[in-house]
């Protein structure tokens, strides 16, 4: 069963321990040639992809 709150929470700390990361600079790099408006609907999309795997894989285990 989904719960907002854990996704809520999982979605949160990732963000928070993630800044800095390989990803992020290059989002930076991608941003500073194209549409950064896009890049950042691309990283943040994929961000939510990521973090519902692992909630959803989290409630089966």
């Amino acid at each position: 069963m989904f719960n907002l709150a854990t996704f809520t929470m999982t979605f949160t700390t990732l963000l928070l321990a993630e800044l800095g990361d390989k990803t992020q600079l290059t989002a930076i790099a991608l941003a500073s040639r194209g549409n950064p408006l896009k890049v950042f609907a691309g990283c943040s999309v994929g961000f939510l992809l990521i973090n519902l795997i692992a909630v959803v894989a989290g409630g089966i285990a």
